[in-house]
């Protein structure tokens, strides 16, 4: 967990600019990695990325910080040779080994009395670790240190024929081992009750998120369903407008036909009796006038025939229509 969220604080810091945060991210990361024995090789490399990002801002303390670290990784992948270096290097900073809130002085003490009595100078590695188990204490957070120096000081003792003071130093190795792990059960359930609450925040936050997707999926259907709803409204008010409007023509065109029916039928009236009642009295008369015996010529005979052909043909034509 504590490698995750440094690695999130690590791409936060990268992408707005802080540079001076974003190498301790790359710290932490290292240094949750150094509590892993398979991937101390990665915490190298990546101490390495935060002391050539440290050089390049100029940020000594950050860089003494990575000497020492880098020391340290060494130390756990056994190469005694380049933990020693670093933490000579690390030494060598005054803010590093002055009390105060930057003192180190003690890690990088007892870690150089391991490398001394691995390579065998037992002369070296009880003084560095005489100095450590001397500027550690009891309690606090260098509880660690004094651990670790009790723990090598009985060795040494030990390898050196001392039993009684290899005995002395190994009870309070023992006593502070205890008093470590106590302190480390209670730790780890601060930690695992911490891990239990941020993942219960993260179910909740993803319950929310989820029931916030749905009523925005709800909220975009309700908008569509509403805007589906004005839409027919919409087409339904046109459509009604042009019933209306058709109805309208459908009366205006009725009432045409009727005024051109109303016409026709004057017509036809006239033609009824206005033109064919005359037409028809003259060619009655044109009928009674050889009955009457008056004489005539064959030319009026011949005009008068024609001329009651032609009323004839045209009284039959108004009868028809």
């Amino acid at each position: 967990m504590s490698e995750e969220y440094a690695r999130k604080s690590a791409r936060y810091f990268r992408e707005s600019g802080r540079l001076y945060d974003f190498g301790s991210s790359y710290v932490n990361i290292a240094l949750a990695r150094l509590n892993t024995d398979s991937v101390t090789d990665t915490a190298i490399i990546v101490l390495h990325k935060s002391r050539v990002l440290n050089l390049s801002l100029g940020d000594t303390i950050s860089l003494s910080q990575s000497q020492i670290n880098l020391g340290l990784a060494h130390l756990q992948r056994g190469n005694l040779d380049s933990a020693s270096n670093y933490l000579r290097i690390a030494e060598k900073n005054p803010m590093m080994m002055t009390p105060g809130p930057l003192y180190q002085a003690p890690i990088v003490w007892v870690n150089l009395g391991t490398i001394y009595a691995e390579q065998g100078d037992i002369e070296q590695a009880m003084k560095y670790t005489h100095m450590a188990y001397d500027s550690s204490v009891v309690d606090g957070e260098t509880n660690f240190v004094r651990t670790q120096a009790t723990d090598e000081l009985s060795k040494l003792y030990l390898r050196l024929g001392d039993t009684a003071k290899a005995f002395e130093y190994f009870r309070q190795y023992h006593n502070l081992r205890e008093k470590t792990t106590r302190l480390t059960n209670n730790n780890r359930m601060k930690s695992l009750e911490q891990s239990v609450l941020d993942r219960y925040r993260q179910r909740e936050l993803e319950i929310l998120r989820q029931e916030n997707e749905v009523n925005k999926t709800e909220r975009v259907y309700l908008y569509e369903g509403i805007g589906v709803l004005f839409t027919l409204l919409l087409v339904l008010i046109q459509l009604f407008r042009l019933v209306q409007k058709r109805r309208k023509e459908v009366a205006k065109n009725l009432a045409m036909l009727n005024d051109i029916d109303k016409a026709k039928t004057r017509l036809f009236s006239i033609i009824g009796h206005d033109l064919r009642g005359p037409i028809g009295n003259s060619l009655f008369l044109l009928k009674e006038l050889p009955q009457r015996g008056d004489k005539l010529g064959p030319d009026s005979m011949e005009l008068l025939g024609n001329v009651q052909q032609g009323l004839t043909e045209v009284h039959v034509l108004l009868e028809n229509l």
